[in-house]
């Protein structure tokens, strides 16, 4: 008994012993944790110090001799301090203090700064203040390849972002909102105004654009348009317009409805019959083209340009084989690169080819006509048509009317009597064609609904027989019904077999069938799904 005991006492001891040697390796892990940890802080504290002693010295130097200070090298001490200590950097958001600091040594620099005359002056400074600060998306990454945290480098790049939008606000925007008020004389030099804010655009925070076109640019160009009179300075908006098309973008659009209104006022005194003013309206309105968009531009076309056409070809234009004068005919084939085509081939139809059928049909009655000439003359007008007025369908009609006159003649038969010129004309050459185009489009969506129906009826007499086991329907064939009724390619994938079965691209999704069973490759694994749970998936797959 007392042998046992003893044992107890020292296997006690032991145990006593380890626990003891536990709580002692634990209390030392404990105190190299604590160890680490006040390294880690007496680290970031040094780091900390050293941060704000650079952000002093910074300081102190712009305080005590600001003339001695240039915009590089602030940026570059910024630039500095944000690469060797990126976190302390984000943390404390030293990049608000740059401002401050900066903004004075900026505005010595731009002392005197004509931004109509010298645009790019601003820009190279700010280029180096937007890649300091980290402005505009820059900077996750510090000097020395130091990877900050995501969100520490979303902080980091707000913050420089912020700054660096105040930064400007502070020395450009206002010198600039200055000069677009009273050096930009809207009429005149749109050119260089436009040139200004070009050459700062890139380099502007994020919205600063938008706000000068809202603040600045687009009031002006509404002002120049009250302002504008045709009467006084012609029909030259583009030159004044357009400079500004590629900064405003969307936003000139705004603009259209009163530009049509001021071109149109002033287009009601051309007269195409003068080669002068015609030339003139041409060149005014050229430049519109692949800017206002084409319904725009087609009502401006329409309304003012291709009436007065009408009647110049109407009043001033005679065929005549024995000679002929085509100078009118050529004022109006000038604009046929701006006119939209249905209207330059209206012109023709409605005012031209009437003419030209009674002059040929004059020249074949009258006894007298050589063949010969007859069909140089016919290949002569038939060569002054640009290619895609030739290619018109209607106009290519005309020209086999012709020739069906010449053959009659060649066969000693009466060619048949033209259309009556006083029943023709431009507006109702016009009605005819956009009467006709609107009803190839119902025809068309007419086929397509009956084709849709069609395929919808097919597939579903498919899936009917095949439910019901009837016919040689095969379940691939109910699919690929089904495909066509939705819309849905469906293709064999060449070489490409599952389990001894085909495998077929169903839109964007890999399917194969077996039995009457379809089965949809997932994650590089196959699983059984339903026709309308596959119709979904290759739906969402092509969104």
């Amino acid at each position: 008994m007392i042998v046992s005991l003893a044992e107890a006492d020292v296997i006690g001891g032991r145990r006593r012993a380890a626990a003891e040697e536990a709580r002692a390796a634990a209390l030392e892990r404990e105190a190299g944790g604590v160890h680490a940890r006040v390294e880690a802080a007496q680290a970031r504290l040094a780091r900390i110090e050293q941060l704000s002693a650079m952000l002093d010295r910074v300081a102190s130097r712009v305080k005590d001799a600001p003339e001695a200070v240039t915009p590089s090298a602030l940026a570059r001490a910024f630039a500095t301090m944000r690469g060797a200590f990126p976190e302390e950097y984000a943390v404390f958001g030293v990049a608000h203090a740059a401002p401050a600091l900066a903004a004075p040594v900026i505005a010595a620099a731009l002392r005197g700064w004509r931004p109509m005359e010298d645009p790019g002056m601003a820009g190279a400074l700010l280029m180096q203040w937007r890649a300091a600060l980290g402005g505009g998306g820059g900077g996750g990454e510090g000097e020395g390849g130091v990877q900050l945290e995501l969100a520490g480098a979303a902080q980091l790049r707000g913050a420089g972002d912020a700054a660096y939008a105040q930064l400007v606000e502070a020395v450009v925007m206002g010198p600039v909102r200055q000069a677009l008020a009273n050096s930009w004389k809207v009429h005149d030099n749109a050119q260089t105004a436009a040139a200004l804010v070009s050459a700062l655009a890139p380099v502007l925070p994020s919205g600063a654009l938008s706000l000068l076109a809202e603040q600045s640019i687009l009031p002006k160009l509404r002002l120049g348009l009250a302002q504008w009179s045709y009467r006084d300075q012609g029909l030259g908006l583009h030159a004044w317009v357009l400079p500004w098309a590629k900064l405003l973008g969307h936003r000139l659009a705004e603009l259209f409805p009163e530009i049509r209104r001021k071109l149109a006022a002033g287009l009601k005194r051309w007269r195409p019959d003068d080669d002068v003013e015609n030339e003139a309206a041409l060149s005014a309105l050229q430049p519109w083209a692949g800017v206002m968009d084409a319904r725009s531009l087609e009502a401006l076309l329409g309304t003012s340009i291709a009436p007065a056409l009408a009647h110049e070809l109407r009043d001033n234009f005679t065929v005549n084989p024995a000679q002929q004068d085509l100078a009118p005919l050529q004022r109006v084939l000038k604009w046929a690169a701006l006119l939209p085509l249905q209207h330059t081939c209206a012109l023709l139809e409605g005012e031209v080819f009437p003419k030209w059928r009674t002059a040929l049909h004059h020249w074949l009655v009258s006894g007298s006509a050589d063949l010969g000439e007859v069909a140089r003359w016919y290949q002569g007008w038939k060569s002054l048509f640009p290619d895609a007025i030739a290619a018109d369908a209607r106009v290519q009609s005309q020209f086999t009317a012709a020739l069906a006159a010449m053959d009659c003649v060649l066969r000693g038969a009466p060619p048949p009597p033209p259309p009556r010129a006083a029943d023709a004309s431009y507006a109702r050459a016009l009605d005819e064609r956009r009467a006709a185009a609107a009803a190839a489009r119902r025809a068309a969506a007419a086929e397509e609904t009956q084709m849709e129906a069609a395929a919808s009826a097919a597939a579903a007499a498919a899936r009917r027989s095949a439910a019901a086991g009837g016919g040689d329907v095969t379940f691939r064939e109910v699919v690929e019904a089904l495909a066509m009724e939705r819309g849905i390619a469906f293709v064999p994938k060449p070489g490409r077999f599952h389990l001894g079965r085909q495998v077929y691209a169903f839109g964007g999704v890999s399917v194969y069938m077996d039995q009457s069973v379809a089965y949809v490759e997932t994650g590089g694994a196959w699983s059984p799904i339903s026709l309308d749970d596959l119709v979904e998936y290759a739906r969402n797959k092509q969104r």
